[in-house]
Protein backbone atom coordinates (compact mmCIF):
# COMPACT_ATOMS: atom_id res chain seq x y z
CA UNK A 1 0.00 0.00 0.00
CA UNK A 2 2.75 2.60 0.70
CA UNK A 3 4.17 1.68 -2.77
CA UNK A 4 0.78 2.81 -4.05
CA UNK A 5 0.36 5.77 -2.04
CA UNK A 6 4.12 7.26 -3.34
CA UNK A 7 3.36 6.45 -6.99
CA UNK A 8 0.33 8.45 -6.44
CA UNK A 9 2.02 11.15 -4.67
CA UNK A 10 4.64 10.82 -8.14
CA UNK A 11 1.55 11.41 -10.42
CA UNK A 12 0.54 14.65 -8.55
CA UNK A 13 3.97 15.72 -8.83
CA UNK A 14 3.61 14.97 -12.63
CA UNK A 15 0.31 16.37 -12.95
CA UNK A 16 1.18 19.58 -11.27
CA UNK A 17 4.25 20.19 -13.19
CA UNK A 18 2.18 19.87 -16.43
CA UNK A 19 -0.06 22.41 -14.95
CA UNK A 20 2.38 24.92 -14.45
CA UNK A 21 3.85 24.51 -18.30
CA UNK A 22 0.68 24.53 -19.42
CA UNK A 23 0.57 28.15 -17.67
CA UNK A 24 3.79 29.08 -18.79
CA UNK A 25 3.23 28.16 -22.49
CA UNK A 26 -0.10 30.31 -22.47
CA UNK A 27 1.48 33.68 -20.74
CA UNK A 28 4.32 32.64 -23.22
CA UNK A 29 2.07 32.82 -26.14
CA UNK A 30 -0.03 36.05 -25.04
CA UNK A 31 3.29 37.74 -24.70
CA UNK A 32 4.39 37.29 -28.45
CA UNK A 33 0.68 37.90 -29.36
CA UNK A 34 0.83 41.22 -27.88
CA UNK A 35 4.44 42.25 -29.75
CA UNK A 36 3.45 40.52 -33.12
CA UNK A 37 0.77 42.69 -32.63
CA UNK A 38 2.39 46.18 -31.44
CA UNK A 39 4.90 44.92 -34.00
CA UNK A 40 1.68 45.33 -37.18
CA UNK A 41 0.57 48.11 -35.50
CA UNK A 42 3.82 50.52 -35.79
CA UNK A 43 4.90 48.90 -39.14
CA UNK A 44 1.08 49.79 -40.47
CA UNK A 45 1.38 53.26 -38.95
CA UNK A 46 4.63 53.70 -40.78
CA UNK A 47 3.68 51.92 -44.11
CA UNK A 48 0.56 53.45 -44.00
CA UNK A 49 -0.56 50.29 -44.75
CA UNK A 50 -4.65 49.92 -44.58
CA UNK A 51 -5.89 48.61 -40.97
CA UNK A 52 -7.92 46.05 -42.67
CA UNK A 53 -4.49 44.28 -43.93
CA UNK A 54 -3.53 44.83 -39.81
CA UNK A 55 -6.28 42.92 -38.41
CA UNK A 56 -6.78 40.67 -41.21
CA UNK A 57 -2.17 39.61 -40.07
CA UNK A 58 -3.34 39.90 -36.55
CA UNK A 59 -6.30 37.46 -37.00
CA UNK A 60 -4.09 35.09 -39.32
CA UNK A 61 -1.74 35.04 -35.58
CA UNK A 62 -4.18 34.49 -33.21
CA UNK A 63 -5.32 31.71 -35.25
CA UNK A 64 -2.07 29.87 -35.62
CA UNK A 65 -1.03 30.52 -32.19
CA UNK A 66 -4.71 29.10 -30.53
CA UNK A 67 -4.01 26.05 -32.82
CA UNK A 68 -0.41 25.61 -31.51
CA UNK A 69 -1.78 25.86 -27.97
CA UNK A 70 -4.13 23.67 -28.40
CA UNK A 71 -1.85 21.27 -29.85
CA UNK A 72 0.65 21.51 -26.84
CA UNK A 73 -1.84 21.15 -24.24
CA UNK A 74 -3.55 18.10 -25.84
CA UNK A 75 -0.11 16.41 -26.05
CA UNK A 76 0.47 17.10 -22.18
CA UNK A 77 -2.86 15.40 -21.35
CA UNK A 78 -1.96 12.53 -23.28
CA UNK A 79 1.22 12.28 -22.18
CA UNK A 80 -0.13 12.50 -18.32
CA UNK A 81 -3.33 9.89 -19.04
CA UNK A 82 -0.09 7.78 -20.67
CA UNK A 83 1.84 8.13 -17.12
CA UNK A 84 -0.97 7.99 -14.99
CA UNK A 85 -2.24 4.56 -16.66
CA UNK A 86 1.31 3.17 -16.71
CA UNK A 87 1.85 3.89 -13.02
CA UNK A 88 -1.46 2.41 -12.21
CA UNK A 89 -1.19 -1.08 -13.89
CA UNK A 90 2.76 -1.07 -12.36
CA UNK A 91 1.01 -0.25 -8.82
CA UNK A 92 -1.82 -2.85 -9.41
CA UNK A 93 0.88 -5.93 -9.91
Amino acid sequence: MVGVKQNMADIEIVAGTVIVLEAVVVVVVVVVLEAVIVVVVVVAATEAVSVAVVVRAAVVVVKVVVVVVVVVVAVVVVVVVVVVVVVAVVAGR
